[in-house]
């Protein structure tokens, strides 16, 4: 099956590629190579069945080179406390404060960082 991607790695194009433009958007910059990334150049860079750890992306603002922020994929159905500590560990050894974790299923952790979400009713509401 030379030339195509697998119907998981077709989804992970499309992820990285919206992701891509949502950073556009919030004015970090991305190379138009990025952007304009074919489905034929995508499996030449991540290979035809990617993995999710390959296509982490990192990008500074446009306004200010020191506000970057990290785009992570990781290969977990669900992200527990061990990968978010690993992220969280590359964050501050790269001098990153913000990141985004693009998972599968869900988020298993209740840290700081993923706080228990509350009910919105009356009594909770500003």
């Amino acid at each position: 099956m030379s030339g195509v991607l697998t119907p998981a790695g077709s989804r992970l194009f499309r992820i990285r590629k919206t992701c891509l433009k949502m950073l556009r958007k919030r004015k970090y910059i991305v190379d138009e190579e990025q952007l304009d990334m074919t489905a034929e150049t995508f499996r030449e860079r991540f290979g035809e069945n990617p993995t999710r750890e390959s296509m982490t992306i990192l990008a500074e603002h446009e306004d200010d080179d020191t506000d970057q922020i990290f785009v992570f994929f990781p290969e977990d159905e669900k992200v527990g406390v061990k990968p978010v500590k690993t992220y969280c560990d590359r964050m501050k050894e790269e001098g990153v404060t913000k990141a985004i974790i693009v998972v599968k299923q869900g988020i298993t952790v209740r840290t700081p960082i993923f706080p228990p979400p509350r009910p919105c009713d009356s009594r909770t509401a500003p």
